[in-house]
C-alpha cells in the first residue's frame, strides 16, 4: 500500500518532543505540516542505489514549515 507523502508520523524521543516521518521527498516549500524542530526525521520511502539518494533527512534548523526549516539527506547509498 502506498503511503501518501508526509502523511505519517510518530513520535520518538518523547523528552526532545521529536518526531519522524515517512516520504518519497525532505519537507519543502509545499509541505502542510510543521512546526519542524531540529532532529525531526523523514525516512525515504523510496530509496534507490546511486545517484545521491539517502535513507532520510534530518532537520538541522527548525522553522514552522518546510520552506522556513533546513534539511540535510543522510545514510548515501552505495551505487
Amino acid at each position: 500500500m502506498a503511503m501518501e507523502p508526509y502523511s505519517q508520523f510518530r513520535q520518538y524521543r518523547n523528552d526532545l518532543n521529536l518526531k519522524e516521518y515517512w516520504s518519497t521527498a525532505a519537507p519543502s516549500a509545499s509541505t502542510d505540516l510543521g512546526p519542524f524542530k531540529v532532529g525531526d526525521i523523514f525516512w525515504n520511502t523510496s530509496p534507490a542505489a546511486g545517484g545521491g539518494s539517502y535513507i532520510g533527512w534530518v532537520c538541522v534548523s527548525g522553522g514552522a514549515t518546510g520552506a522556513t526549516s533546513t534539511w540535510k539527506g543522510f545514510g548515501l547509498l552505495q551505487t
